[in-house]
């Protein structure tokens, strides 16, 4: 069970934006229980998971101007589940399948003290974004 849970955050993982790598290493959570494994995104170290999911395009204001700009990250949730869902698949002995991989790489190692800090870093700037702020306000459940 253990090595099937590591082999789904691990396709899970190539799904996942990594420019900081907070999204897809600090906060991302697996667990073995007694009805399976159960992998989440733990929204309290990453909650502009949710932000970066949500639309396509966005409206940018730059200077005195306003433009449209794409959402690179768009959809990243519903591709991490389904490289999830064809590493099970693959385990229980059906066909392999191209997988989606951002091909993005973390810039620091992931044991250093250098990938700690970033981690950190940009954890504490997601607590005074404003954005996140609002989503959270609106978006009570």
């Amino acid at each position: 069970m253990q090595k099937l849970k590591k082999e789904i955050m691990k396709a899970m993982r190539m799904a996942t934006p990594k420019d900081t790598g907070n999204l897809a290493y600090s906060s991302m959570r697996g667990y073995v229980t007694n009805k399976g494994i159960k992998v989440i995104y733990d929204g309290r170290r990453a909650p502009y998971g949710k932000i970066l999911n949500q639309t396509l395009y966005r409206t940018v204001k730059t200077g005195n101007y306003k433009r449209v700009k794409k959402n690179k990250h768009f959809g990243w949730n519903n591709r991490a589940q389904m490289n999830g869902l064809k590493a099970v698949m693959e385990h229980f002995g059906y066909r392999k399948s191209k997988r989606f991989d951002t091909k993005q790489n973390y810039r620091f190692p992931l044991d250093s003290k250098e990938g700690a800090a970033a981690r950190r870093k940009r954890y504490l700037k997601t607590l005074n974004n404003s954005a996140i702020q609002r989503y959270e306000r609106e978006n009570k459940v």
